[in-house]
């Protein structure tokens, strides 16, 4: 089974929220893996808004990308 699969049926705002619940997990080899399938479905479905969440510069707005993609697909 492709396991990043598993993402491509969850909303841009559950993407969003899984990834932020990776930020208080750091005692697992695997989150990489998981951040970068839930970016890579982030991307596909809104490049110019994830362009603008990997350019942010202030620590919050990284670690929160909700507040460059929800709601603006």
């Amino acid at each position: 089974m492709d396991t990043a699969a598993l993402f491509k049926n969850a909303s841009i705002k559950e993407l969003c929220e899984l990834f932020v619940e990776t930020n208080h997990i750091d005692d697992d080899a695997s989150i990489p893996i998981v951040r970068g399938w839930l970016m890579e479905e982030m991307e596909k479905r809104n490049p110019e808004r994830f362009d603008a969440w990997m350019m942010a510069q202030d620590k919050d707005d990284i670690d929160h990308p909700e507040r460059f993609l929800v709601n603006q697909e």
